[in-house]
C-alpha cells in the first residue's frame, strides 16, 4: 500500500528517521518486524533495484503511523530515499518477519544491537513496556561513539519504565569479554539472544556465542525473505553430488549444502553469515581475480569459472563454478546461487602428463632401440644390464623383464608377465607410500608420451619388494613407439641403496670434519692476529706478508667449514629457526655497508688485445625501495641475511669494469620479490641447469674467481625453499645474470 512521509527526522549525521501516516488503514504486525519500501525513480542506477528492506522501530500498539531508521550510503536507493518529501506517497509492502517476542515463555531476553540494528529491539522494548511483559530484557548495544548513538534518551526512559529492562551500551566493537561481563553464565545458560545490526557484526558476534556454549537453537537473528530458502532448502539441495552455495549480496554464506560442507571440511554453523573469500581463499587467486567476479555477480552476469580453494584443514582442491543471480519479483538482484564441482583429480592428472624431463638418459634410448630393432641381440644386453628394465604394452602388463629386474624385486619372470607392473611394483616417495596408478612414472611416460626421470630429482623414490620391503630406486620410464604410436612403455630402475647409505656416510662425515677443524683453524686465526698485531714482538715485513697469507688462507677455511657445516645441518634438518620481525629494507642496507670494502675494491678481468689480466675495479651498487616501507614480516634474520649476502656478494665478485648491480625490493599481492641484477660475466647456457648443485661452479666463473666453494647458491636455495619461498635466475653470459627470490608475504613457520 501507498503511505505518505509525515515525520523526517535526521537522528545523527547520515542516519534518518521516516515516519509514515497510516491514516486509518488497517497495519498489523508484531514487534520486530520488517517492511519493504519501495522508492520510484531512482536519481542514479541502483544494481540493487528500487526497493529495500527495513525494521519497524515503532511499537505494534502505535495504530497511527510506523517508523523506520536507515542510514543514507551512496547507492542511488538511498540517495532518492532520503530526499524525499513531507507529503510523497512511498510504496510500503509486508509486513514480514520472524524475529518476535516469545508468546509463552519468561526466559530472559538479550538483544545485541549495532548501529540502526536497533530498530526491531526499539520495537519490541516499547511493546514490552507497554505491556508490561514479565521477561527480563538485557540490551547489549553497541556503537561508534556516543554521539552516533540511537535512541540512548529513550532508551534511558524505557529503563526507567521498566524494571524489568537494563541497557548496557558500549562504543566500539561487542567483544567476548563484554559478553560475559554484562550476562554472567548463569543468565546466558537459559537466556535466549536475538542479534540485529551489519552483516559483518552479526557474523562476528554470532561467532561470539557459539564460542561461549550458546547453542544455536537459542540464537535467533532475522532471515529475510528472501533467504527463507537458506532455512528450509529442498530434498534435491540437499541430496545432490554437487556443491550448493547461496551467497548475499555482500558476499556473505547464506547455505551450503552437504556436498559443500563434505568437499571444504566445513559446518554450516562455522561458514554462514561468514565472508566467502575469508573462508575459501587459497592465495592461489589474486584480489584482482576475486574483484573481477564480484563485479560480474553485482552486474547480474551468470558466469562459469575455475578456482584454486582452501579447505578447513589447509588441503587445496581445484573446483569448476557457475554462479547465477537470484532476482526478487522486483526484478532487484539479492544473492547469487553457486554449483561448484571438484576437478582437483582431473586437472592434478592433466598437470601430471605436461610434466616433461630436459634429460634423456643416452643409455636408455639406445638400449630401447635395441630392443626395438635387434632382437637376436636384445636377450644378451637385458641379462648383462645391471639395471633392471621392464617392457609393458599400452595397458601396462609386463611383456619382458631381465635378471636385474628380478634381483632387485625378489619377483621371478614367471611371475611378472602378464601382471600390471605399477600394481605389482608399487612405487611412492617418503611422504606417500604408493602412487596411485596414473601417477607413477611409467604411467605417466606412457599417458604424456614423453621420457621420465627421477635421476636428480628433489625427492627419493622407493619402491616395494615381493617381500614388503621399500628400497630406494632411481627411475627412468619412456614410451615404446611403433610406426608413430605409442604400443607400451619400457621402464629402467636401480637400486641405490648403497648410494643413499654413501652419501649419508659423506654428509656424516663432512659434519664431524668440519666440527674438528673448526677449533683448530679458529686457534690458527687467533694467534695470527697477535703476530699481525706485534703483541709477542716486533716482526719484518716479509714475516708480515708471510703471516698475513697465513691469514687470510685461513679465513678461507673457516669460510669452508662454515658452509660445511651448514650444508650438513641443512641437509639433515637440525638448523635452528629463529623467527622474529624483520625490517627487508634495513637487511638490504646492512649487507650493502658490510660488503663496501669488496664492493670498492674487487676484482675485474680486463682484456687487452688477445691477452687478459685481474684488476682492481669498483662496482657500482643501487637499491631500489618498494613504493611504501614494507611491514614488519617475521623471518629468521640470520637466515634471511645470508640469502642477500651471497647474492650480493656474488654479482660483486663476478662483475665487469664499471660493473653495476641493482636491487630491488617490491611488495606483491601474496609475496615479496627480491630481485638481484648485475652486468657481469653472466652464465653460460649449457651449465645453467647446474646452477644450484653442490660444489658446482662454471667454468667461466672459475677464471674470474679461483677461490669458492661452489656451496654458496646451493645454502642460498636451501634456506629460500625452507623460508616457503622460491629461487630462479635469468643469465645471457657476457651480459649478466639476474636472480629472483619470492617470499611470502605472511612471513615463515617456525621449526628446528
Amino acid at each position: 500500500m501507498q503511505l505518505p512521509l509525515i515525520e523526517k527526522k535526521q537522528l545523527v549525521k547520515g542516519v534518518w528517521e521516516f515516519s509514515f501516516d497510516l491514516g486509518g488503514r488497517k497495519f498489523n504486525f508484531k514487534a520486530g518486524q520488517y517492511v519493504r519500501v519501495v522508492v520510484p525513480n531512482l536519481i542514479k542506477k541502483d544494481t540493487k533495484g528500487p526497493g529495500r528492506i527495513f525494521s519497524i522501530a515503532s511499537s505494534p500498539n502505535n495504530k497511527k503511523k510506523i517508523t523506520i531508521v536507515f542510514r543514507v550510503s551512496e547507492s542511488g536507493y538511498k540517495q532518492t530515499l532520503a530526499r524525499t518529501k513531507l507529503g510523497e506517497k512511498l510504496e510500503i509492502e509486508g509486513p514480514w518477519g520472524t524475529l518476535n517476542l516469545p508468546k509463552k515463555n519468561n526466559s530472559p531476553l538479550v538483544f545485541i544491537a549495532g548501529g540502526t540494528g536497533i530498530s526491531p529491539f526499539l520495537s519490541m522494548i516499547r511493546f514490552a513496556a507497554e505491556k508490561s511483559l514479565k521477561q527480563n530484557i538485557i540490551l547489549l548495544y553497541a556503537s561508534r561513539s556516543a554521539k552516533e548513538a540511537l535512541y540512548l534518551d529513550d532508551l534511558k526512559k524505557l529503563e526507567k519504565q521498566n524494571p524489568r529492562f537494563k541497557m548496557k551500551p558500549v562504543f566500539g566493537p561487542i567483544s567476548r569479554s563484554f559478553i560475559k561481563q554484562n550476562i554472567p553464565d548463569h543468565v546466558a545458560k537459559k537466556s535466549f539472544f536475538y542479534v540485529s545490526g551489519p552483516v559483518s557484526m552479526m557474523g562476528d558476534v554470532i561467532g561470539l556465542l557459539h564460542e561461549l556454549g550458546v547453542n544455536e537453537d537459542r540464537i535467533y537473528f532475522e532471515e529475510w525473505s528472501e533467504y527463507a530458502f537458506a532455512k528450509n532448502p529442498n530434498q534435491l539441495m540437499e541430496s545432490t553430488l554437487d556443491a550448493l552455495i547461496f551467497t548475499d549480496l555482500n558476499g556473505f554464506f547464506r547455505y551450503v549444502n552437504p556436498a559443500w560442507r563434505k568437499m571444504a571440511g566445513w559446518k554450516s554453523k562455522e561458514v554462514i553469515n561468514k565472508v566467502t573469500p575469508r573462508i575459501v581463499k587459497s592465495g592461489a587467486q589474486d584480489l584482482a581475480f576475486y574483484k573481477k567476479l564480484w563485479n560480474m555477480a553485482l552486474a547480474g552476469k551468470i558466469f562459469k569459472f575455475e578456482a584454486i580453494n582452501k579447505s578447513k584443514s589447509g588441503k587445496l582442491y581445484r573446483v569448476e563454478e557457475i554462479s547465477v543471480p537470484l532476482k526478487a519479483q522486483s526484478g532487484s538482484i539479492y544473492g547469487h546461487f553457486t554449483v561448484q564441482r571438484d576437478i582437483t583429480k582431473e586437472r592434478k592428472t592433466e598437470e601430471d602428463l605436461k610434466l616433461l624431463t630436459k634429460n634423456l638418459d643416452q643409455k636408455v634410448k639406445e638400449q630401447t632401440a635395441l630392443i626395438m630393432n635387434e632382437k637376436s641381440r636384445s636377450d644378451a644386453i637385458l641379462q648383462s644390464m645391471r639395471e633392471g628394465l621392464a617392457v609393458v604394452d599400452r595397458d601396462m602388463k609386463t611383456i619382458v623383464v631381465n635378471r636385474a629386474a628380478e634381483n632387485i624385486t625378489g619377483w621371478k619372470d614367471k611371475e611378472l608377465i602378464g601382471r600390471v607392473w605399477p600394481e605389482l611394483l608399487s612405487v611412492g616417495t617418503e611422504k606417500m607410500e604408493t602412487f596411485p596408478l596414473s601417477e607413477s612414472p611409467l604411467a605417466k611416460a606412457i599417458n604424456g608420451e614423453t621420457v621420465i626421470s627421477t635421476i636428480g630429482g628433489p625427492e627419493t623414490y622407493y619402491c616395494k619388494r615381493k617381500d614388503g620391503a621399500r628400497i630406494p630406486v632411481s627411475i627412468v620410464a619412456a614410451p615404446m613407439m611403433s610406426d608413430g604410436k605409442i604400443s607400451g612403455g619400457i621402464v629402467v630402475f636401480r637400486d641405490i641403496t648403497e648410494e643413499k647409505r654413501i652419501d649419508k656416510m659423506k654428509t656424516e662425515f663432512i659434519s664431524v670434519a668440519s666440527h674438528q677443524l673448526k677449533t683448530p683453524l679458529t686457534a690458527i686465526g687467533w694467534l695470527s692476529e697477535v703476530l699481525l698485531g706485534e703483541k709477542m714482538g716486533a716482526i719484518s715485513q716479509k714475516q708480515k706478508e708471510y703471516l698475513t697469507d697465513i691469514h687470510n688462507s685461513n679465513k678461507r677455511m673457516i669460510k669452508l667449514v662454515d658452509d660445511l657445516l651448514s650444508v650438513s645441518r641443512l641437509e639433515e634438518g637440525k638448523i635452528r629457526i629463529e623467527i622474529k620481525p624483520v625490517q627487508f629494507e634495513e637487511l638490504i642496507e646492512r649487507a650493502i655497508k658490510d660488503n663496501e670494502s669488496l664492493i670498492n675494491n674487487c676484482k675485474c678481468r680486463v682484456f687487452d688485445g688477445q691477452e687478459s689480466r685481474m684488476e682492481r675495479c669498483r662496482c657500482e651498487v643501487s637499491f631500489e625501495k618498494p613504493a611504501r616501507k614494507l611491514p614488519l614480516i617475521s623471518f629468521d634474520e640470520s637466515l634471511l641475511g645470508q640469502v642477500i649476502n651471497n647474492l650480493l656478494v656474488n654479482a660483486v665478485r663476478y662483475s665487469v669494469p664499471d660493473g653495476k648491480v641493482m636491487i630491488k625490493l617490491e611488495e606483491r599481492p601474496e609475496h615479496i620479490l627480491l630481485t638481484i641484477k648485475d652486468n657481469g660475466i653472466g652464465i653460460p647456457k649449457d651449465k645453467q641447469n647446474r646452477i644450484f648443485e653442490k660444489f658446482f661452479r662454471a667454468d667461466n666463473a672459475q677464471k674470474i674467481q679461483t677461490e669458492g666453494t661452489g656451496l654458496g647458491l646451493y645454502i642460498t636455495k636451501m634456506i629460500v625453499e625452507i623460508m616457503g619461498g622460491k629461487i630462479w635466475f635469468e643469465s645471457e653470459e657476457n651480459k649478466g645474470t639476474t636472480f629472483y627470490v619470492s617470499l611470502p608475504l605472511e612471513g615463515m613457520k617456525g621449526k628446528l
